[in-house]
């Protein structure tokens, strides 16, 4: 039983989690603001690389951005957990 002998987390906060029974908890991730960072940071890889034409191809730099996420507790590890509806304006 869900949620009294197993509890359930997801991950990426998608459309089902909210609609299957117990509803899912689930981490959100900001997908669309983890686009913007990764096509910034290909376009600033790109123009250094116009600029920097002796740059060889082997330099690989890791770089890490941190990003807000939220935990979004459900039924799945909560029973006591209102159900929570779909709202796209935050997806």
């Amino acid at each position: 039983n869900v949620p009294d002998n197993i509890k359930i987390v997801g991950f990426d906060n998608t459309f089902v989690s909210s609609i299957i029974n117990p509803q899912l908890t689930t981490v959100n991730v900001p997908k669309f603001r983890m686009g913007e960072e990764a096509f910034s940071l290909l376009y600033k890889r790109i123009s250094e690389n116009k600029k920097n034409s002796n740059t060889q191809a082997n330099d690989n730099k890791s770089i890490g951005v941190e990003l807000p996420i939220d935990l979004i507790i459900r039924q799945s590890t909560d029973q006591n957990a209102q159900s929570s509806s779909w709202n796209l304006e935050d997806w």
